[in-house]
């Protein structure tokens, strides 16, 4: 409760990621987005 107190608000890892890859251009974007996911998309099977 006090980080929600503070003003953060909680947002999932595709939100995240979206953000961080609004420029596709980037050469490094896939590899990227696949790290994350790997580490905290559970959901999501990159291998």
């Amino acid at each position: 409760m006090p980080m929600f107190q503070a003003g953060v608000v909680p947002i999932t890892t595709e939100s995240l990621v979206s953000e961080w890859m609004h420029d596709w251009n980037n050469l490094k974007a896939g590899e990227l987005v696949k790290e994350v996911y790997s580490k905290y998309g559970a959901m999501i099977g990159f291998q």
